[in-house]
């Protein structure tokens, strides 16, 4: 929901990032150069910055997760997209310090360790993403299947560069 108040303030509640830029375009309002106050502790920031990167706008991404970093510095998930823009800038040393950090607030949420280890396979980083893997498989047990699918798929691409890797479970995940 956008509204405007007669002051002329955007109000916009229980969106994310692709439905606020969408409300705002509909109503054909230009928040370029304007100062714009979130509210959600960096949720709507992230939600931003991800339909902005999605988009290929990542320099238009990067202040939005600044944002989000700023009001919850330990946001593991944010700081694991901010990892994201940096190498997509060709940032890599940063960006593999930024998933360690993220690693750091976040211990135990799978996805900012797979995202650390595709990141590893893309610098073919093996042994750091077979290390990982195995830190990933820790958790696996409480995860859902399509996490489980995802660890088999990046140890899979592991694998396919003779590195060993540990397997939590034997076989393919099952449904």
């Amino acid at each position: 929901t956008l509204t405007v108040d007669r002051n002329g303030h955007v109000h916009a509640e229980a969106t994310d990032g692709q439905g606020l830029r969408a409300a705002l375009a509909a109503h054909q309002i230009d928040v370029s150069g304007a100062t714009v106050t979130l509210i959600g502790a960096g949720g709507v920031s992230s939600d931003i910055a991800i339909t902005l990167a999605q988009e290929g706008l990542v320099s238009d991404a990067m202040p939005e997760i600044q944002k989000c970093l700023e009001l919850k510095p330990d946001y593991g998930m944010a700081r694991a997209m901010r990892a994201d823009l940096l190498d997509a800038k060709g940032d890599e040393k940063t960006a593999l310090a930024e998933y360690k950090r993220a690693l750091v607030d976040s211990p135990g949420e799978i996805w900012i360790r797979f995202g650390y280890v595709q990141l590893l396979i893309r610098r073919q980083l093996w042994n750091e993403a077979d290390a990982q893997l195995k830190e990933a498989a820790n958790v696996l047990n409480t995860e859902s299947v399509d996490t489980t699918a995802e660890f088999h798929r990046l140890q899979q691409l592991v694998r396919e560069n003779n590195v060993s890797v540990h397997d939590p479970a034997p076989g393919p995940p099952s449904r």
